[in-house]
């Protein structure tokens, strides 16, 4: 973009943005240079914890969390508006009101879509806020695939350490994994 920009006709030295421009400013200005690094500090932190946040927890909570930063910037500028500068932030307007529907759809639409999880999720089963959709049966099929893969899981990693502290050096990989001694899960077997 910086360079269309550039090439564009505008008042930034007869360019709509000139680079140039914002690099001199930045090498001779203390101010900008200590705004610029603690912006990169900032945003490298955020991600970091953001990382931190989806390797700790999950992804669910760090789309939940994400969720939240538009509202958490929205409300520093409400406060310094009203309690430290007029002349800084957004004051309370109409316009509100229809930023605050948005916000809560936005949740609200996270919700739904990272259901059926434990944290941040929000069951369509039938209720008020639900609309009376009723997504139980599609709920429970997904519980039991995962509960399928976290038996299978289970079952692999028990075989992979008898195979690894068997000390037989003859079995294999490959053997291990063409023999018929996979224990059929329950809920597989009610299905069938």
């Amino acid at each position: 973009m910086f360079p269309l920009a550039y090439w564009l006709p505008g008042d930034d030295h007869g360019s709509y943005e000139d680079p140039f421009s914002s690099w001199t400013y930045l090498m001779n200005s203390t101010d900008i240079q200590i705004a610029f690094v603690m912006y990169c500090i900032s945003v490298i932190g955020f991600n970091i914890s953001g990382n931190v946040l989806m390797f700790k927890l999950s992804s669910v909570w760090y789309t939940m969390m994400d969720n939240f930063r538009p509202i958490a910037v929205w409300l520093t500028e409400l406060f310094i508006y009203y309690i430290i500068s007029q002349s800084f932030g957004e004051k309370w307007t109409n316009e509100s009101y229809l930023l605050i529907a948005g916000m809560l759809i936005l949740i609200y639409g996270t919700s739904i879509y990272n259901a059926p999880n434990n944290f941040g999720s929000i069951l369509l089963d039938g209720h008020w806020y639900s609309f009376g959709i009723d997504c139980s049966k599609e709920y429970n099929a997904i519980i039991q695939q995962q509960q399928v893969r976290e038996y299978y899981a289970a079952e692999d990693d028990a075989k992979s350490h008898r195979l690894l502290t068997s000390g037989d050096t003859s079995s294999t990989l490959e053997s291990y994994y063409d023999s018929d001694d996979l224990l059929p899960h329950p809920l597989l077997d009610r299905e069938q």
